[in-house]
């Protein structure tokens, strides 16, 4: 996987693309403090950031990953509290549950005036043609 901020590009030299001091992962927690570590040194008090963004590669599915053998980190816990979150906002709305670093307001809205067409993936989106 490799990431990108402020410019410069940084990834690892393995051939798979991970890095050894931090394994890949799919746990929305880790992610934010990964970010949060990467951002620190880059960030400056006072300036007016105006947006960010993540951009992601090498992914592979979980199956093919192996586990770290003397890793601190509780793969089951992990899953149990993502599945929680999931089925709170699945069930309640998005955003019901969020992690506290997403901000508690949000001022902005995301633009969706260029956005790429769902019905690809949603069925009530389907575009549907008729025969005259």
């Amino acid at each position: 996987m490799g990431a990108q901020l402020g410019g410069e590009h940084a990834h690892s030299d393995r051939p798979d693309g991970h890095d050894a001091r931090r394994p890949p992962t799919d746990d929305t927690a880790r992610l934010i403090h990964a970010a949060l570590a990467a951002l620190r040194p880059i960030f400056r008090e006072g300036l007016a950031y105006q947006k960010a963004g993540v951009m992601l590669g090498g992914l592979q599915p979980r199956a093919g990953l192996t586990e770290r053998l003397f890793a601190r980190y509780d793969r089951d816990r992990s899953e149990r509290l993502m599945a929680v979150l999931d089925d709170v906002n699945r069930r309640l709305g998005p955003d019901t549950l969020r992690y506290a670093t997403s901000g508690l307001a949000r001022p902005w809205h995301m633009r969706r005036e260029h956005a790429s067409p769902r019905y690809t993936t949603r069925w009530d989106e389907l575009p549907i043609a008729r025969a005259m």
